[in-house]
């Protein structure tokens, strides 16, 4: 009797271990659910807690806090946050979903996005601004993009991050330089390249539009003009927000226009370079120069004519005459 009590702490020990070591218990007492995948289509797998083993998921899975999600080529997945926000990930991508407002950070947001691209669509109702309420920011290991509006896009690729908003505003830094803050609006694009700051706001033209959303749209809402591989033309919805866009075709004039949900946007790349949208009457914006030294010609409408009788053909010249020669050629027969 005395030996087994002498022994029951250590039996304690080992049966804690042995629960700690059964699949889905450490991480149910580290890891709070805080999502649900969306969508799930292609090769999708999850790192649970962000270690191997790997496992292949579906749509309906639950997502936890410091999973790690990867999709493969041909693979997207939605993460859907309990209180509405959702992240939309690209072919290719590596996202650490880290933790939503729960856990160690009950105030903060963060998503780690180490490749590929994602879209988050944040609810403002639950994620508000300013100092000591919630915050929800992408990271990835060159650049920090907080959210301070709805809808925007995040890039990193062979370290370049692009930041594109679709609507709301959006703030970003590179953390080795935070002093260096620029704010984005709806429109607007920025790249941070290495450890260089990010680059000062400017509005994305329609082929830079088109490249971020490509791949986060998903694929049962998607037309022709989303998705890999899909050709400038087509027509394609960014899903919940209700952000659609219609991409015209390039023609060979080189003008591509583009509808979305920040407005009308037209490129007419005749020679001239790029510079800021100019609003004209007629609501279009154009990202290229002055758009009315850019546009073709156009008769005024009215009745359409006849085109003119042809042309009489010309006379046949004569013949030419012979020379007259100064010669006489005489023949004489003389008989004897």
């Amino acid at each position: 009797m005395t030996a087994l009590k002498r022994f029951a702490p250590i039996c304690s020990l080992l049966i804690a271990a042995a629960l700690l070591m059964l699949p889905g218990t450490f991480r149910s007492l580290q890891a709070a659910e805080i999502g649900t995948l969306r969508g799930v289509t292609g090769a999708v797998d999850i790192m649970a807690g962000g270690k191997l083993p790997s496992r292949p998921v579906k749509s309906g899975d639950k997502v936890s806090s410091g999973d790690f999600i990867r999709t493969k080529s041909g693979g997207f997945a939605e993460v859907v946050y309990s209180d509405g926000t959702v992240l939309r990930i690209s072919p290719r991508s590596r996202v650490d979903v880290g933790e939503h407002f729960s856990g160690k950070s009950p105030d903060r947001s963060e998503v780690r996005l180490t490749r590929g691209k994602l879209q988050a669509v944040v609810d403002l109702q639950q994620v508000k601004t300013g100092a000591g309420v919630k915050k929800f920011e992408v990271r990835t290991p060159n650049a920090i993009a907080g959210v301070r509006g709805t809808n925007f896009f995040v890039s990193h690729e062979r370290s370049v991050t692009g930041i594109f908003v679709q609507s709301g505003s959006v703030y970003s830094f590179n953390p080795g330089n935070p002093s260096q803050q620029v704010i984005l609006t709806p429109g607007t694009l920025t790249t941070v390249h290495g450890h260089r700051s990010p680059s000062p706001p400017r509005p994305a033209l329609p082929n830079e539009i088109r490249q971020m959303e490509q791949g986060v749209t998903p694929p049962s809402e998607s037309g022709a003009g989303a998705g890999p591989g899909a050709s400038p033309a087509g027509t394609g919805s960014s899903g919940d927000t209700g952000a659609a866009g219609t991409t015209g075709a390039t023609s060979t004039t080189g003008a591509t226009s583009t509808t979305g949900a920040t407005g009308t946007t037209e490129q007419l790349t005749s020679g001239a370079a790029p510079v800021g949208p100019v609003a004209t009457t007629s609501g279009l914006l154009y990202a290229a120069g002055d758009p009315l030294a850019t546009l073709p010609s156009v008769l005024p409408a009215g009745p359409v004519l006849p085109p003119p009788p042809p042309p009489p053909p010309a006379p046949t010249p004569p013949p030419p005459i012979p020379p007259v020669s100064n010669t006489v050629n005489v023949k004489i027969n003389v008989n004897f």
